[in-house]
């Protein structure tokens, strides 16, 4: 279009009117795009965090679908554990508490009695712990997708014995450690609860019942042995 302005013509350009897919389809696109990117991202990330909380659930005795032979590998291999976390804790053990280890080891060789806990003592312990559960449980609550996944991908990793060379604080070690105590005792009673299931329904009853694929009777002696022996490893853990 041309425009005549004191004598000369002027060239206006032709303003185009574009369409609304013209206009909007990059930003549009890259918007769309991103959100898509962040769904994606969220939901390999929620399948991680399930998948993490399947795993540290079975090694921790709490799921009930695991095999005895899954179980028993679980045992072995959270001892090999334990051990390289207690090497650790020695490792980095504060003076004081050196100090009272080397008296607590010195009361046991001389056969001096250690005072057992009272109940009282034990129900305060029992209160503490099933508060200390509900902070966690309304701390978790408030935590989001992404903190969660870092505290399982930690935790799977030092339950796996990895990383915990680098752990410098002595009390994260020291609760690491009462965790896995607390996994290899539950561990231990989800091995032993077939067979005093079994041994209680022989009792009732003059029945043949099946243990691990095995028949037994109430005068089985051998599974009162199992029983008890189960029974002693969870009292030595």
């Amino acid at each position: 279009m041309k425009l005549k302005m004191k004598g000369k013509y002027i060239m206006k350009k032709k303003t185009r009117v574009p369409c609304n897919f013209c206009e909007f389809s990059s930003s549009r696109y890259g918007f769309e795009q991103s959100l898509q990117d962040q769904d994606n991202e969220e939901t390999v990330l929620r399948k991680e965090v399930v998948r993490l909380r399947s795993l540290i659930r079975r090694m921790t005795g709490r799921d009930d679908d695991a095999s005895f032979t899954e179980l028993q590998a679980l045992t072995s291999h959270l001892e090999n554990v334990k051990r390289i976390v207690e090497d650790h804790m020695d490792k980095i053990m504060p003076p004081d508490q050196v100090e009272s280890k080397q008296k607590k080891n010195k009361a046991e060789d001389v056969g001096t009695s250690i005072p057992v806990p009272s109940t009282s003592s034990s129900e305060q312990r029992e209160d503490k712990e099933l508060l200390k559960m509900e902070r966690e449980f309304e701390r978790r609550k408030s935590e989001s997708l992404q903190s969660e996944f870092e505290r399982l991908r930690i935790y799977n990793e030092r339950m796996n014995g990895r990383g915990i060379e680098s752990m410098s604080c002595y009390h994260d070690v020291v609760q690491l450690d009462s965790q896995i105590t607390y996994a290899l005792m539950s561990l231990s009673e989800q091995m032993t609860r077939p067979l005093e299931e079994q041994l209680c329904k022989a009792e009732q009853g003059k029945n043949v019942v099946k243990i691990y694929g095995k028949p037994i009777t109430d005068e089985n002696k051998e599974l009162r042995r199992s029983v008890r022996l189960a029974k002693k490893e969870k009292v030595s853990h």
